[in-house]
């Protein structure tokens, strides 16, 4: 439907998983609905890109961050 999945996120985890010896797959999933897919035991994990927040906590177990992104968003002064 959308093609292989490529990226740093996807070798990085096809990396760790030929070295821990355990075949992986990659699914496609709507953002939306990612914690319910997982919930249903659809998906193993969300490999990267989940920030944690307190309510995900109450929903799901999350493991040490790899690393921490910050974001920022820059406009107009006075922007909308």
């Amino acid at each position: 439907m959308y093609g292989e999945a490529t990226g740093f996120d996807v070798e990085s985890m096809r990396w760790i998983a030929d070295r821990e010896g355990f075949d992986v797959e990659f699914k496609q999933v709507s953002w939306d609905g990612i914690i319910p897919v997982l919930l249903s035991g659809n998906i193993d994990l969300v490999y990267s890109g989940m920030t944690i927040t307190e309510e995900r906590m109450e929903k799901v177990n999350f493991s040490h961050p790899c690393w921490t992104v910050n974001q920022t968003v820059i406009v107009v002064e006075d922007s909308p």
